[in-house]
């Protein structure tokens, strides 16, 4: 029997598109996560996430320069992750399901980086600029991806974000108070290497449920619980929906090899 879920994202459909919904294959990762083939502009394929939980789409470099989408563009010395800024591509195109002017920010995200050294090249991220555009059913015993026609017309996610930096709360005005549902025994400290920031595990609690999973100081923490974690704030976040006795799927980067953990929570504050 299959499994379906909706996600609950639609989109305005330009005159001429097709009623019927379009199917796409995925990939499914041993992190959980979903790749497709991906067309910017006619070129490609690149294989890209598709996350249903990423605010925007990501396009490293080295795509975006294959697919000119960095033409008479300036290089800025030392942006984080190598970032160029945002850019509009005029055809984003995910297995065959079109969409006309999408908005990636090009980077060079280090968790991507990560997920490419493991599971072959990958280019990118899916995210909330495109698929916003459609109901999207996920079916995950044929691995595919449904794109059926949708009323939402998503706005400028990007713009969003900044209004919400500026704005008082996000100035730190009004403290967001997170509490992690289970203990898992370590600490973290932030990093910057060649522009990137990091996330490093400091310390392991001896005997707790950080050491028996197997984790380390010194790694780098990538994704606990299939979110990322490049921040304290990210880590928080996914804190925050442990409860004690469920086991936690961890991605770190060690030796500069990824390298996949399961971690359960204890109870305790």
């Amino acid at each position: 029997m299959a499994y379906l879920i909706v996600a609950l994202a639609t989109c305005l459909f330009g005159p001429g598109e097709a009623e019927a919904g379009v199917a796409v294959p995925f990939k499914l990762l041993t992190t959980g996560h979903m790749t497709v083939q991906v067309k910017l502009n006619g070129k490609g394929p690149y294989t890209l996430i598709f996350d249903t939980g990423a605010p925007m789409s990501i396009v490293n470099n080295r795509l975006a320069r294959d697919a000119g989408l960095l033409k008479d563009r300036p290089v800025v010395l030392f942006a984080p992750f190598g970032s160029r800024g945002e850019v509009k591509v005029k055809e984003f195109e995910v297995g065959g399901q079109k969409a006309s002017d999408i908005k990636v920010a090009v980077m060079d995200h280090p968790t991507v980086e990560l997920f490419s050294k493991h599971f072959g090249p990958i280019d990118g991220i899916v995210g909330f600029p495109f698929f916003a555009r459609y109901a999207v059913t996920i079916d995950y015993q044929s691995k595919t991806l449904t794109f059926a026609p949708g009323t939402y017309n998503p706005p400028d996610v990007m713009q969003a974000m900044m209004r919400a930096m500026l704005s008082p709360e996000g100035r730190g005005d009004k403290p967001k108070v997170l509490s992690g549902g289970a203990v898992i025994g370590f600490t973290v400290r932030e990093e910057t290497r060649d522009g990137s920031r990091l996330l490093l595990v400091e310390t392991v609690a001896k005997g707790g449920p950080a050491e028996q999973g197997g984790l380390l100081p010194g790694d780098r923490l990538a994704l606990l619980n299939k979110r990322w974690t490049d921040t304290r704030a990210d880590l928080l976040d996914a804190l925050e929906a442990i409860r004690p006795g469920q086991k936690v799927p961890v991605v770190v980067e060690r030796s500069g090899k990824a390298v996949m953990l399961e971690l359960a929570g204890a109870p305790g504050i």
